[in-house]
């Protein structure tokens, strides 16, 4: 949908979403081996309860980055209003108005009830206001928002958007395919 000198320009959008899609990947693989901490003693599972804070911060900085309304170069809104200035496919922009209008509408509980209370502006003035070391969100919620914005980036640059790290040799180690969750071996297509 983007055209080439507009794929040039938001290509920070397209490294918001490489970032996103790597704080996904490690935020569930570090879920999947928090039981492991447990069993190690208490100070990995600190360390892993910290972690996992972190990352979890990580995810919820780039999806509502993603969301930004400010004039940038790494917004899905960014990129509509430059949409509108040009002739592009009606339907098509349309289509991503909807979609980044719903994605705003499901990710807006992230920046009141996250990015801006517990990240941006850490405010301890009550003990509700303080965050457990083991509350999380549901990773289904942040699962679908995960979702959307790929959906969003696809639709923006016209192909799947597929963040990879090579291994080492690509026949024995592959590469690591952050969006996926799986590494890949052999030639990339």
């Amino acid at each position: 949908m983007l055209p080439e000198e507009l794929r040039k320009s938001f290509k920070p959008l397209r490294n918001e979403l490489n970032e996103m899609n790597m704080s996904w990947y490690f935020l569930t693989q570090k879920s999947k081996l928090i039981n492991d901490s447990f069993r190690e003693g208490r100070e990995l599972m600190l360390f892993s309860f910290v972690a996992l804070g972190y990352l979890e911060n990580g995810l919820v900085l780039h999806l509502t980055s993603l969301d930004d309304e400010k004039n940038s170069d790494f917004s899905f809104h960014s990129a509509r209003k430059e949409l509108e200035k040009i002739n592009c496919d009606a339907v098509k922009l349309k289509d991503l108005k909807k979609s980044i209008a719903d994605f705003r509408k499901e990710a807006n509980f992230l920046k009141t009830k996250h990015r801006n209370i517990r990240i941006a502006h850490i405010n301890h003035k009550s003990l509700v206001d303080i965050k457990e070391l083991d509350d999380f969100m549901e990773i289904d919620v942040l699962q679908n928002l995960v979702s959307k914005a790929n959906d969003i980036g696809d639709l923006l640059f016209g192909e799947e958007i597929r963040p990879l790290f090579k291994m080492g040799g690509i026949t024995n180690e592959g590469h690591l395919d952050f969006r996926a969750g799986k590494r890949i071996y052999g030639p990339i297509e």
